[in-house]
């Protein structure tokens, strides 16, 4: 979960003309004009009017309401305040208030995928805060109620008188005990199912989708972030044609400016699929896309791959990414890592990025492995020593867990970095294992 941004976060800055959805220059040009000066004023100085949800929406000052912002916390800012008047009346909350709402509908979205949320003492019933490790007296909590407006609220208001929360959320293995337990979700049918610590449906943003389950296939995830949210994203996306898409990026920089530009690229991608002609069509559409919301000396590298599961082939685009990593238990190179890089997304908007994207192949027997990683494994380091964890390392620890299912794979894969960083990674970690299984014996 983020945490609230301080008096030095970035204020909101006013452009004129304004992109809208529909590129309606008058329509800009009318809501700019719209904002009396001391609203302009307000938002140019007041970081009260730069606060963003996880998912990406923004942070109504006046009402503590979570606004839809698939164009930036800016163009929500200027549409919902272009149109009402009732701030002239009412004072913004202040930031206390605001921290609380921020966390209220924060939890909408990561109680259901982080389980370390839904802790609680058996015996009492009580909340477990997973910031402190303390049971919470005054919050009691069932598989019924805990995703309740009203026992979230009281989670938000715990959360935000927590001194805690200015480091990490402790890790799964120490808040349970005997005397604890993870509370299931209930379904939609009413019963309850558990999602498990590491898994693909564990993620510090609600816009990842959870893996699909493909037959003869097996996936796993491994999905953290150096802030509470981060840059990292992935998706794998079953296409009308029943390829499979694979996605994984990272964005330039930590913390909730890549956690924002991840969202908008991903809700960007989804879009151009319904358009999308090949790897290359797509890295290019996102690529333009870039240039409207990324910013100044920002990049994307990003990692695009189709796979068809009859048959194991597969071609990939790396737009500024390392290669995948091939495992081939039964052939002569154990590991492989073909092809090679393309330019990443946001350095060009100019026709010199779609002349440098250049597909690659693969194919996946059963048995074989492809696996890929964001550039926090590879360049996982101890604090005082300039050796990275690299390539090799990555390689070799890969090729130990070649006999375990997918998501042991990407676990071991991220314990060996960060045990090598000393304890801790100084930066966004996502590890994609994708595995062919053998066929099964009658």
């Amino acid at each position: 979960m983020q945490r609230l941004p301080t008096t030095t976060a970035r204020a909101v800055r006013v452009a004129s003309p304004v992109a809208t959805t529909n590129g309606d220059t008058g329509t800009q040009t009318s809501i700019v004009n719209a904002f009396p000066p001391e609203l302009m004023r307000m938002v140019e100085a007041d970081p009260r009017f730069a606060i963003a949800t996880l998912d990406g929406r923004w942070l109504d000052p006046f009402t503590g309401e979570a606004i839809p912002a698939p164009q930036g916390l800016r163009i929500a800012a200027l549409r919902r305040l272009a149109t009402r008047q009732d701030w002239r009346q009412r004072p913004a909350l202040g930031m206390g208030e605001l921290a609380v709402r921020k966390h209220f509908h924060d939890l909408e979205g990561s109680i259901p995928r982080d389980e370390r949320l839904r802790v609680i003492e058996t015996a009492s019933g009580c909340w477990v805060n997973p910031y402190s490790g303390r049971v919470e007296l005054t919050l009691r909590v069932d598989a019924s109620s805990i995703l309740t407006p009203e026992k979230r609220l009281v989670m938000a208001r715990i959360l935000t008188r927590t001194p805690e929360m200015r480091g990490p959320i402790r890790e799964l293995s120490a808040l349970i005990n005997g005397e604890r337990r993870v509370l299931p979700l209930p379904s939609a049918t009413g019963s309850t199912a558990t999602i498990s610590a590491g898994s693909g449906t564990r993620t510090a943003s609600a816009v990842f989708r959870q893996i699909p389950k493909i037959p003869g296939w097996q996936f796993g995830i491994h999905h953290s972030s150096h802030h509470a949210v981060g840059g990292d994203f992935y998706e794998i996306h079953p296409l009308d044609d029943q390829r499979l898409l694979i996605v994984l990026g990272d964005v330039s920089g930590h913390g909730m400016q890549g956690a924002q530009a991840a969202t908008v690229l991903l809700k960007q991608l989804r879009r151009s699929l319904h358009e999308m002609q090949d790897l290359p069509h797509l890295a290019n559409e996102l690529n333009q896309a870039c240039a409207q919301f990324l910013g100044k000396g920002k990049f994307i590298t990003l990692f695009l791959a189709l796979l068809n599961p009859e048959n194991g082939e597969g071609s990939f685009v790396a737009c500024g990414h390392h290669r995948p990593l091939i495992i081939a238990p039964g052939r002569e190179h154990l590991a492989s890592m073909p092809g090679g890089p393309s330019m990443a997304l946001g350095l060009t908007a100019t026709a010199t990025f779609q002349q440098r994207i250049t597909t690659h192949t693969f194919s996946l027997r059963h048995g074989d492995w492809l696996v890929q990683c964001s550039d926090g494994v590879i360049e996982a380091s101890r604090e005082g020593d300039d050796e990275l964890f690299g390539i090799t390392r990555y390689a070799g620890r890969a090729l130990t867990h070649a006999d375990d299912d997918a998501q042991k794979m990407v676990q071991g894969i991220a314990d060996a970095a960060t045990r090598y960083a000393g304890g801790s990674l100084d930066d966004d970690c996502t590890i994609l294992a994708i595995r062919r299984l053998a066929p099964q014996r009658e």
